[in-house]
């Protein structure tokens, strides 16, 4: 399972899904095509839920598969 945490590296630190990797929201936004691939699915989450809703929003827009998930 793909977990993209957007979450700064501290917030990420503190408290993270388990198998899930940091990206934060800036530098996922940013550099999609480097970090993304538009056939696979992706799962995004954030402490508190905004900035994953956010990212979904605009990668969705981007063409690729990704669905917001809480922690």
């Amino acid at each position: 399972m793909n977990i993209i945490d957007v979450d700064c590296k501290e917030n990420y630190e503190e408290n993270h899904l388990s198998g899930s990797i940091n990206i934060p929201y800036n530098k996922l936004i940013t550099n999609h095509k480097e970090y993304l691939n538009k056939n696979k699915f992706y799962y995004i989450t954030c402490k508190k839920g905004i900035q994953s809703k956010k990212a979904v929003s605009i990668l969705k827009v981007y063409g690729y598969n990704v669905e917001k998930i809480s922690k």
